[in-house]
């Protein structure tokens, strides 16, 4: 809030100096901004790749300009009129720690005087055009904010998985693993034994078919479901039912699409009746 105000109150001065400069002077003024802007930007490069001598200099002369221009328009220059006096070192070798604080002050007064003078050269139609970019800066994170409640709030909530069981061995073969989009993660049933799964949704919701992915237990290929049948719930109410089979286990099994057509559905169970090999179990449920 107070930086809000200092900067309220800051382009109000400078708006109220902008009036009356005169084109001429705005123009002069411009052209030490500008000249300012290239030199300190010149010294960075130097100063960073080690011409710390030649750095000192130009940041020396940047901050000079913004100087000239600051003084055009009615802005006061004596902290940087403080910095200027002196002679730098003419070679890297002499630069010592006093000098590299130099350069520091040096780019900071200048940055500050630069953020002063920009508004008070603007014309009014360019003062009216930054102060809208600001305010929609300082808008822009409570509105990223809103956007993000939004999107939440119209995301639908993930489904509710549950199990009669499953296996407990690493890696993880828990009963979520069939609603990750992930087809090489399995929910698995303990060996040599039968079960249920069932997704229960956020929402009642329109039903077409159930889409089921068979497990093989990648690696061994040794657990896969054989007879399954599925159950379409409304509250307590079934809706519909359908029974199937996966006549054989495959290491690489294809989605099978079981036709459930149904309205206001709440829950869908998949009971696992027998299995191939070791177990039983599902790689992926997915609704149409």
């Amino acid at each position: 809030m107070l930086e809000s105000l200092v900067e309220f109150f800051s382009l109000r001065g400078a708006a109220a100096r902008g009036e009356g400069v005169d084109p001429t002077i705005r123009a002069q003024g411009l052209g030490h901004l500008r000249l300012g802007r290239q030199r300190d930007a010149a010294a960075r490069d130097l100063w960073l790749s080690g011409h710390r001598a030649e750095g000192l200099r130009l940041a020396l002369e940047g901050l000079a300009e913004t100087a000239r221009g600051a003084a055009l328009v009615g802005l006061p220059r004596d902290e940087a009129d403080g910095l200027l006096g002196d002679a730098t070192p003419a070679l890297d070798d002499n630069i010592a720690p006093a000098h590299c604080d130099r350069y520091r002050r040096v780019r900071r007064v200048c940055a500050r005087l630069d953020a002063a003078l920009a508004p008070s050269l603007d014309t009014p139609r360019e003062r009216s055009a930054r102060r809208a970019l600001r305010r929609a800066a300082a808008l822009a994170p409570a509105l990223a904010a809103v956007a993000a409640i939004i999107v939440a709030a119209s995301r639908p909530a993930p489904p509710r998985v549950t199990a009669s069981d499953f296996h407990p061995e690493p890696p993880g073969f828990g009963p979520e693993k069939v609603v990750d989009g992930d087809a090489y993660t399995e929910w698995l049933l303990p060996t040599f034994t039968t079960g249920w799964i069932e997704i229960a949704f956020a929402r009642p919701r329109p039903l077409a078919a159930v889409r089921l992915l068979n497990a093989h237990n990648r690696g061994a290929n040794d657990m896969a479901t054989q007879r399954y049948r599925i159950e379409a719930f409304a509250g307590a109410r079934p809706v519909g039912t359908f029974t199937g089979a996966f006549p054989t286990l495959d290491p690489e099994p294809a989605w099978y699409r079981a036709p459930l057509p149904a309205a206001g559905v709440t829950r869908v169970r998949v009971t696992i009746e027998s299995f191939h090999h070791a177990g039983g179990g599902l790689a992926e449920i997915d609704f149409e």
